[in-house]
């Protein structure tokens, strides 16, 4: 199993576990009380033994320690044969030693519903059978014997009960996925709303600015063409033009990745790609899983960012005259590929790329690029040779919006 499939299966478990704790505390606080309860009414009676008051103690610590420990031992103590089988033999000894029948009926029924919540119906099921077996021998033994159908429907409270508390634990598992869904759900639009604000504000100020300064080049352009300055010169303002005018179409290129923000991941990778092939003149291939439809907003948008920078490398420094876009959703975490066939490079960038504090000439931006795939436990690579073609790889785990 992949390192990143072992982490989601983590999270997933740790999420199911912590989401039955309060049922879980709830039936030890219960079980704790009625030996208490009975340990009390013994004690009063005269009855309290040596050997009743050992049980007792024994069994403290079987609902004691989950009602405690729950959220950090919750998964070994439910996956724990050896204590499962512990806590049914204590349970089955608690039923005989209790004096009474009332107390026997509620403890029992206490932990087959723990069982059921904790362990699932099918173990929880097994498990009760055997402890509605000796509620039954209990009931029939208490002096004061009840009738028989009174016995029978204890026995078979108590293995509803088991049922009953499947159920529970299985509703409160699913409130806690639909509740996490719910939160990157609403972590998505948050995100979607400040990227709009941003891109609002960007349009009336750094867009506007630069604009202006793209005019005023061109004007100092042409009075630098009719005024006798030095060659220079007027290579240097030009060169000041194109780099505002760049500085300009990118400002411009970020604005519209922005307001596409609540467009459907799969959608906004393949107009990304479309929009960057007609502005650079660079015939492109985009091959994008619908499956990506589902990656969850602040994935999406991490993943958008590495692949325009990645087009962008292309398109300074690669002249390649078409490029590979491959984005699949996998079993345990996203790929995206850019392959192009531009110059290429050699063994020594190829070796560089792969250094974590940088990057090399002619392939800007991979600091970040694997930085982003660094905060979802993926890995950049970068490969290729020279008049080949350079291939960016870049895997990192996937969290889909109503995922679990």
């Amino acid at each position: 199993m992949a390192s990143s499939e072992v982490r989601a299966v983590d999270r997933e478990t740790a999420a199911a576990v912590e989401a039955i704790g309060s049922v879980v505390r709830l039936l030890c606080h219960l079980r704790m009380a009625v030996l208490a309860l009975s340990a009390v009414t013994a004690f009063v009676a005269g009855g309290l033994t040596g050997g009743a008051l050992l049980i007792t103690a024994l069994a403290v610590p079987f609902s004691y320690v989950p009602a405690r420990t729950w959220e950090r031992r919750g998964e070994h103590l439910s996956r724990s044969g050896i204590l499962l089988s512990a806590d049914l033999v204590i349970t089955a000894i608690v039923i005989a030693v209790m004096p009474d029948f009332q107390p026997v009926v509620v403890y029992a029924a206490a932990t087959v519903a723990l069982f059921g919540a904790a362990v699932g119906l099918s173990l929880a099921l097994v498990m009760a059978a055997p402890i509605a077996l000796l509620v039954l021998v209990s009931v029939n033994a208490d002096p004061q014997r009840p009738h028989w159908a009174v016995g029978l429907a204890a026995a078979a409270a108590v293995a509803v009960l088991a049922w009953a508390g499947s159920r529970i634990g299985d509703g409160l598992r699913a409130q806690a996925r639909t509740a996490r869904s719910l939160r990157l759900v609403q972590a998505g639009q948050a995100a979607t709303l400040e990227r709009v604000r941003i891109a609002r504000d960007l349009h009336d100020t750094v867009a506007g600015d630069l604009a202006g300064i793209v005019l005023l080049t061109k004007a100092l352009n042409r009075r630098l063409a009719d005024a006798d300055v030095p060659a220079e010169t007027l290579l240097l303002a030009q060169r000041l033009s194109e780099a505002c005018e760049e500085a300009h179409r990118g400002t411009r290129v970020v604005l519209g990745e922005l307001r596409r923000a609540s467009d459907a991941p799969n959608l906004m990778l393949e107009t990304t790609c479309r929009q960057w092939a007609e502005r650079a003149g660079v015939a492109i291939d985009v091959d994008v899983d619908d499956h990506v439809a589902d990656l969850s907003a602040a994935l999406a948008d991490d993943l958008r960012s590495i692949l325009v920078e990645a087009l962008e490398n292309v398109r300074k420094h690669a002249g390649a005259t078409r490029v590979s876009v491959r984005v699949a959703l996998e079993e345990d975490c996203v790929r995206l590929v850019v392959t192009d066939d531009g110059r290429g490079i050699g063994p020594g960038e190829a070796a560089a790329t792969s250094a974590p504090e940088g990057a090399v000439d002619g392939h800007f931006g991979l600091l970040g690029m694997r930085e982003r795939a660094a905060l979802h436990g993926g890995e950049l690579v970068v490969t290729g040779a020279p008049g080949e073609g350079t291939t960016v790889t870049v895997r990192f785990d996937h969290e889909k919006a109503g995922a679990a």
